[in-house]
């Protein structure tokens, strides 16, 4: 608007107007649109004016009043954006939305990667071919990412699944597995539905403390037995690899967290052994070379009402129903689970964090569980071995959880030789890892010494008694039994605990319980007019206005205490303590100010 403001520098001042209203609007409303390293509205304008070349004098105030006005608008929008609950993320290259969507990319890679062996062994287990088991993976974890409920969370094949599915899978077939696991769909759903995620809740923080003991422990037992027929060269090659894998893993952190450290010690792991030759098996080499042939004959075909071809009368029930009802405790119980393991370790690392939407990943399972189904796989669950590894990757959001299953595909399509070469001793390398830093070693001394030292009382030792009992019987029975002893622990303590408490102690309690389910007290109501301590209620007739009503004296009362009944105090006898200013008391007694 600057009439002197000609040329080039209006063409530049224009494109610095346009950069401040286009920043300052996806600022504020997007801010997740604005690319890494981008500049700022005010950042911009000052360039833009910088950059003019003899700009005349009225122009360059423009410019500057420009540059002030958009470095006032930027700050108010960052103002906004953090009073309006602080979605407003930072622009910078070292903590963009650019990095974070990298983070989340690269450790939904390195899941993938950790995921395909898994999934292949759990499509042995049941007696299916290789290929059920990826995209069983591939399908639920992107349907259960794409629902939502957790961001973060790995779902796919599970061995809570494929182990009661084996049984029925070897005496009947098949057949049976789409049946089974389209019920275990409804269950699910039907829990989600009636909103039963909250009672999660009643697994206390000692019992998930005492179930991710026992998953660490089986973990590492899962990956030892990789090595457990091995021999010779094959076994020192073995661990060579597994060893250096996992010291890359955890100590390149250390220096840098631009990408997953378990991601990069794969690759090295793969090309040392490919080029050294060494004497390691493979993924391929496990599966066979028809599940890594790559191309689109291997993607997954539409089952449609085929897969119900099984007769739906009480024989079939009487198989399926019992298996479905097992697999749908388990999976719901995992699922929740994982979605609280994310919740810890997030907040733990990063702060605090939002809440999991229980019911939306029930849905989310249900609906993948079905659409695997649909395709010729068994479903899952909730994976929280492979959630632990995303999480220590760097994955935070969505879009790592799509990245894993979309990851997972593509390998097996177009990627299938180089993924076919990873040697088994490396991922299992990073699962060892993810296995030590998932055992809590800390948080089970710090029971321990709560409860020897009394600083808890007794619910340190229900507390430690719980934790002890989760992490033996996960280990040893299975994850169901071993939360549910736990819990039972952890209620029956608390019982005890009440029934022991001091009375007024629950009496305390109970009132506050009371207090605060009751409603607000009503105001009291307001003290009716007196006049010299009458009642006095003032006149509702028409000619009201004419009557000089009397107005109350002040609410200041002044005692005579010449006219008050007077006891002496204790222990005086005809003296005692004289009232300030005077000779004595009320008519010659002795006066005595109470004590």
């Amino acid at each position: 608007w600057d009439p002197n403001l000609t040329g080039m520098g209006a063409v530049r001042g224009a494109c610095a107007l346009v950069l401040l209203a286009t920043h300052s609007v996806l600022a504020f409303h997007a801010p997740g649109v604005l690319p890494v390293g981008s500049l700022s509205a005010a950042g911009g304008l000052r360039r833009g004016a910088a950059s003019l070349a003899h700009p005349p004098r009225r122009s360059l105030e423009l410019q500057q009043g420009a540059g002030r006005l958009g470095m006032r608008l930027v700050s108010d929008t960052r103002t906004m954006q953090a009073e309006a609950g602080g979605r407003m993320r930072s622009l910078s290259p070292d903590g963009g939305d650019g990095q974070k969507l990298l983070k989340d990319v690269l450790s939904g890679l390195v899941v993938a990667l950790a995921s395909i062996p898994m999934s292949i062994a759990f499509a042995n287990i049941a007696g299916l071919h290789p290929l059920v088991g990826i995209w069983s993976s591939v399908v639920l974890g992107l349907v259960s990412a794409l629902i939502g409920g957790r961001p973060g969370l790995i779902s796919g094949a599970a061995g809570v699944v494929v182990v009661p599915l084996a049984p029925m899978v070897a005496a009947h077939g098949p057949a049976f597995v789409a049946p089974t696991m389209l019920l275990v769909a409804a269950i699910e759903m039907v829990f989600s539905v009636l909103k039963l995620g909250r009672f999660v809740n009643i697994v206390s923080d000692s019992v998930l403390k005492g179930f991710l003991n026992g998953l660490g422990l089986l973990l590492i037992k899962s990956q030892v037995t990789l090595f457990a027929s091995l021999s010779g060269p094959a076994l020192t090659s073995a661990l060579a690899v597994a060893g250096g894998t996992g010291l890359v893993t955890y100590v390149l952190p250390k220096y840098t967290k631009a990408v997953p450290s378990s991601l990069v010690a794969v690759t090295l792991a793969t090309i040392i052994s490919t080029v050294a030759k060494l004497n390691v098996q493979t993924l391929v080499g496990v599966a066979g070379k028809t599940t890594f042939a790559g191309g689109l004959k291997v993607l997954p075909q539409f089952k449609g009402a085929s897969m119900l071809k099984v007769p739906f009368t009480a024989a079939t029930f009487k198989v399926i129903v019992p298996v479905a009802l097992s697999i749908a405790a388990i999976c719901v119980l995992e699922t929740l689970l994982a979605g609280k393991v994310v919740e810890d370790f997030v907040e733990e690392a990063d702060g605090r964090v939002p809440k999991s939407n229980n019911d939306r990943m029930l849905l989310g399972m249900s609906l993948g569980t079905a659409a695997s189904c649909a395709l010729g796989g068994f479903g899952g669950c909730g994976l929280i071995p492979q959630t632990l590894l995303n999480v220590q990757a760097g994955g935070r959001g969505g879009v790592s959880s799509a990245a894993y299953a979309l990851f997972m595909g593509a390998c097996v399509i177009a990627a299938a030789p180089l993924i076919g070469a990873i040697p088994m001793a490396s991922l299992a390398g990073v699962m060892l890892t993810v296995a030590f830093s998932t055992v809590q070693i800390k948080p089970t001394l710090r029971a321990v010494a709560d409860a020897q030292s009394g600083r808890g009382g007794a619910e340190a030792w229900t507390n430690l008694a719980a934790l002890a009992a989760a992490s033996v019987t996960c280990f040893l029975v299975d994850m169901a039994t071993g939360i549910g002893l736990g819990v039972l622990i952890t209620l029956v303590g608390a019982k005890l605990e009440r029934m022991n408490a001091p009375p007024n102690l629950l009496h305390a309690a109970s009132m506050a319980s009371k207090l605060e389910d009751a409603p607000a007290p009503a105001p009291a109501p307001a003290p009716a007019p007196s006049v010299h301590g009458l009642p006095y209620a003032p006149p509702t007739q028409t000619t009201s206005s004419k009557i000089d009503y009397y107005t109350p004296p002040p609410k200041t009362v002044t005692l005579d205490r010449h006219r008050l009944p007077y006891t002496p105090p204790k222990g005086s006898e005809g003296g005692g303590s004289q009232a300030p200013g005077s000779g004595g008391g009320p008519h010659g007694l002795p006066y005595g100010p109470p004590k």
